[in-house]
């Protein structure tokens, strides 16, 4: 546990290069360089949300990465759900959504070589016990924070627990082979799936209709043109 740092998947980055075994958890009460995908920033206040990153060595392909993100989102909206009865949304491929708005995010982080997945840093961010004032401006109207929504604080420290369980348990079943069943729930529980988006990969957008997950976490998408094309990561507007 850090008081403040940069970012707590740079605290991972460090540990791994240095060989420490996955399962390592690094949270902070603070964070100067918050970031999620994209480059983005994270907001990060003292002492109002989880922010922590957790090192994996999975015996994945690079390919088959995108099944972890899968399953933190998952493992985030069901311990959400336990700890608080609210009914989160998960939006492909990292953002957790109450109401519509963004709760959580998760930043997936790997090195790899061509066939094998050296190891994987999984940052996770959740708005907890926020007040609406302490949004910036920009982002009120798109995030919100579990104390917003339940009207009451949320212990910290009891959400954590739960979601590295949950975590702990998802990883297994990944590990295990498992995760046609995880991909069952996690579209039981997804935003994105039957709607229409548009996803922005690099310089390109394309537009079209999210199906399905296939075997490997990718997204499935029945282009505007007709054809399923198969998406890897990208920025996804839900459209109206």
């Amino acid at each position: 546990m850090f008081e403040k740092t940069s970012s707590t998947n740079d605290v991972i980055e460090k540990l791994a290069h240095d060989g420490v075994k996955e399962g390592v958890v690094v949270f902070a009460e603070a964070q100067t360089k918050g970031r999620g995908r994209l480059g983005r920033k994270w907001i990060s206040p003292a002492r109002k949300g989880l922010w922590f990153s957790v090192l994996l060595r999975p015996d994945l392909r690079p390919q088959e990465a995108t099944q972890l993100t899968v399953a933190s989102a998952t493992a985030l909206a069901r311990a959400i759900k336990a700890e608080t009865g609210l009914s989160p949304e998960i939006k492909w491929p990292n953002d957790i959504l109450i109401g519509g708005k963004k709760v959580a995010g998760i930043l997936t982080e790997m090195s790899a070589e061509l066939d094998r997945v050296k190891q994987i840093i999984l940052g996770i961010g959740v708005d907890v016990n926020l007040t609406a004032a302490e949004f910036p401006p920009e982002l009120r109207k798109q995030a919100t924070s579990l104390r917003i929504e339940t009207g009451k604080p949320v212990s910290r420290p009891d959400l954590a627990a739960r979601i590295l369980s949950e975590l702990d348990r998802d990883y297994a079943r990944i590990c295990d082979g498992k995760f046609e069943a995880l991909a069952d729930e996690w579209e039981a529980g997804c935003a994105t799936i039957g709607r229409e988006v548009t996803i922005q990969i690099g310089g390109r957008r394309v537009r079209g209709t999210a199906e399905a997950l296939d075997e490997d976490g990718a997204l499935l998408l029945r282009t505007e043109h007709g054809h399923l094309e198969r998406i890897s990561g990208g920025d996804v507007t839900l459209e109206k």
